[in-house]
């Protein structure tokens, strides 16, 4: 599978050149960006990059007649840091799913290596802790191997 980030514009890119909407979408977000970085405030930035959009021709009617519900919208809409800040708890919050498992993982082999040193039968064993036959074989030649 092929993925292609829309947001970065580039002019060579075909799937911008296909439709005339997304790409003006994409360079307007690009003249965002790029006047974040040159002005330091967003709502600066983005009023720079829509006059820039209507001086060019792009998306110009739409921010024509409704200027100010644009930069209304882009002010509520486009907040990057709020975006990464979102991202950063989403990894947090899968960390925290990921531990979560790993860590009943961890409780599940214990217990299978502890009915094991007492010789539960592995059927047994299957049950109790939803691991699979081959990772108990796997536990007992791990601890027949420590044993030695």
């Amino acid at each position: 599978m092929f993925v292609r980030n829309l947001g970065n514009y580039d002019n060579h890119n075909i799937a911008l050149k296909k439709s005339v909407s997304l790409n003006g979408y994409a360079y307007l977000i690009a003249e965002i960006r790029k006047n974040l970085i040159k002005f330091g405030s967003r709502d600066k930035a983005i009023k720079w990059a829509i006059n820039t959009c209507i001086e060019k021709g792009i998306l110009a009617e739409f921010p024509k007649k409704n200027y100010e519900g644009v930069v209304k919208m882009l002010n509520l809409e486009y907040d990057e840091e709020a975006a990464m800040m979102a991202k950063y708890e989403d990894g947090i919050e899968v960390g925290k799913e990921e531990g979560i498992i790993e860590g009943k993982e961890k409780r599940s082999r214990e217990i299978a290596e502890n009915m094991i040193k007492l010789k539960v039968p592995m059927e047994i064993i299957v049950k109790s802790t939803g691991l699979s036959i081959e990772t108990l074989v796997e536990l007992e030649k791990g601890l027949a191997y420590s044993r030695k």
